[in-house]
């Protein structure tokens, strides 16, 4: 479980940094890149290295993490380019659905949160019955 936790701390600080830097960047110029490419190779990188000595168990914690990915990244993501912007981008903060992104699956908030009960329940009976 602990595993778990340390990459849903890297999916809160890279989406804190990732708004961070599209609040500047994109704010002048249009990507001449899939950033999401990298960004989720990164994601996948940093998920194995958690998981590494523990294969199963990232196996067993995927599909949560999978469920829980957007909800998680996305609302620090836009409460973060909110604080930045004064109010200006994404007003309703979490609760915002990006109208201008590039990414090949984007979920609204309803869908996200849906999403996110999905894998609490998930991880709710791994832990119950995987322990």
């Amino acid at each position: 479980m602990i595993n778990f936790l340390y990459f849903q701390i890297f999916v809160v600080i890279s989406a804190m940094v990732e708004a961070s830097l599209f609040q500047q960047i994109k704010t002048y110029t249009k990507m001449k890149i899939d950033e999401h490419v990298y960004l989720t190779a990164l994601r996948i990188y940093v998920y194995c290295i958690c998981f590494q000595p523990h294969f199963k168990l990232a196996i067993v914690y995927l599909i949560p993490s999978l469920l829980m990915f957007s909800f998680v990244h996305n609302s620090i993501y836009y409460e973060t380019r909110k604080y930045l912007s004064n109010g200006k981008v994404y007003p309703e903060g979490y609760k915002s659905t990006s109208t201008t992104t590039d990414a090949k699956i984007s979920f609204n908030f309803k869908t996200r949160s849906l999403l996110f009960i999905g894998g609490l329940i998930l991880i709710t009976l791994i832990n119950y019955f995987y322990q």
